[in-house]
């Protein structure tokens, strides 16, 4: 028998039947997902105040905002309010010596002649007094302290400086620690630190500079595997100052050097690999900041 006719409302009804309920039209505006918004970035930890370990920026893990207890400790017992007093004091002549050095080096890399010698007066006066005021704090503080790294990053600061220009040509005059000249007949007393100082004739000898860059660096160093670890800018840049120092001496003086740090540079080849390993750290840690 012929299937019975059906009207068009019902042939319409039973198509409407057929399709899936809640259909989902293909490239409809309204349908598309919505964008979430972007995540607003985080602000970076804030580091306690200190100029001798900087500020962001870090493309990796960045320091904890408390130091290690070394990095605040003592030397030995006495009285807190004559040790906050001493404290300030150091941090006051650091704060005055770093502005000083920081006028003095963009002076000096402009290379403008006519005040080249009294920025070099200058850097030399922050040289003594960073040399000075280590000694007062290892008096006072544990050898890991940051403050004391503060006063070892303006020591290294100066001797690069110094390196930097004297191979440029510039003269740095030797200066006591309260800025008078010496002369042939005053010498400098270099017993206060180890017979190490770069003082003691008219003008600085670029070796003992070299030497005293190289141990503060160590130093330094040694507080920052602490707080900043090896992949801090920081560290790139002192790696750098300490390859140049390093490269220096092996050219004019590796008989100095030897003698000076026989467990790191003790011989030729012991120099020659350290100062490959200085240069090959830099380059890779700079590069992750680039």
């Amino acid at each position: 028998m012929p299937a019975p006719e059906t009207s068009a409302p019902q042939q319409q009804q039973q198509q409407q039947q057929q399709m899936p309920q809640n259909p989902m039209p293909q490239n409809s505006p309204e349908q598309e997902p919505k964008q979430l918004p972007m995540q607003a970035k985080q602000p970076l930890p804030r580091l306690p105040p200190t100029k001798a370990l900087h500020a962001p920026p870090y493309p990796l893990p960045v320091p904890s905002n408390t130091f290690p207890a070394e990095m605040e400790a003592w030397q030995g017992d006495g009285d807190p309010a004559q040790q906050a007093a001493d404290l300030e004091a150091i941090e006051q002549r650091l704060d005055g010596a770093e502005a000083v050095l920081g006028a003095a080096q963009a002076v000096l890399a402009a290379k403008r002649a006519k005040r080249a010698s009294e920025a070099a007066m200058q850097v030399t006066r922050v040289l003594r007094d960073g040399e000075a005021l280590v000694q007062c704090a290892r008096r006072l503080l544990h050898p890991r302290h940051v403050v004391l790294a503060r006063a070892h990053t303006l020591l290294v600061d100066a001797c690069a400086t110094i390196l930097a220009a004297a191979s440029r040509g510039q003269a740095f005059p030797d200066v006591a620690p309260n800025g008078h000249e010496h002369h042939p007949k005053e010498p400098h007393d270099s017993s206060a630190d180890g017979g190490q100082s770069p003082a003691g004739g008219r003008e600085l000898d670029p070796v003992a500079v070299a030497m005293l860059l190289l141990r503060a660096a160590h130093e330094l160093r040694a507080t920052q595997d602490l707080h900043c670890g090896a992949q801090h800018l920081d560290t790139a840049k002192l790696l750098l100052d300490m390859q140049h120092a390093l490269e220096f001496l092996l050219s004019v003086a590796p008989r100095q050097l030897f003698a000076a740090f026989p467990e790191q540079y003790g011989t030729f080849a012991k120099a020659s690999k350290a100062d490959h390993h200085l240069k090959q750290e830099h380059v890779r840690i700079s590069s992750l900041y680039r």
